[in-house]
């Protein structure tokens, strides 16, 4: 287990016990986030550039359900700060939290991506 899973970013344990050790579907489940995290980011980006309180919300909770179901933490942290600060208007700390989120999410891919090659 290296350091970035140990902080909570992505936990494989954790994700194949939340599916009873049915490491097929945890391969479906990573390959739909992988498929579908570029369209998440994009949706959250455009709303942030449109100070879209409503359309952050929404996206950000999307994201942070998403990246719980795959037992990735740290990123659903990150998603949920931006889901509050848009739920008050904080549209400065969107801007600054979305940079945070985005980094997590590629921690989180590249981490599932590297958990996945030991599902086959």
């Amino acid at each position: 287990m290296n350091a970035e899973t140990r902080r909570g970013t992505f936990d494989p344990a954790a994700l194949l016990e939340r599916l009873d050790g049915n490491r097929s579907l945890a391969g479906e489940l990573i390959d739909t986030f992988l498929e579908e995290a570029p369209a998440i980011l994009g949706s959250l980006r455009g709303a942030v550039d449109a100070r879209d309180g409503r359309g952050i919300e929404r996206s950000a909770h999307g994201a942070r359900g998403a990246l719980l179901n795959l037992s990735a933490s740290e990123a659903a942290q990150l998603a949920h700060q931006l889901e509050s600060a848009a739920r008050r208007g904080e549209f400065v700390r969107c801007a600054d939290l979305l940079p945070e989120l985005e980094s997590a999410f590629t921690r989180v891919e590249r981490q599932m991506r590297s958990f996945k090659t030991q599902l086959s």
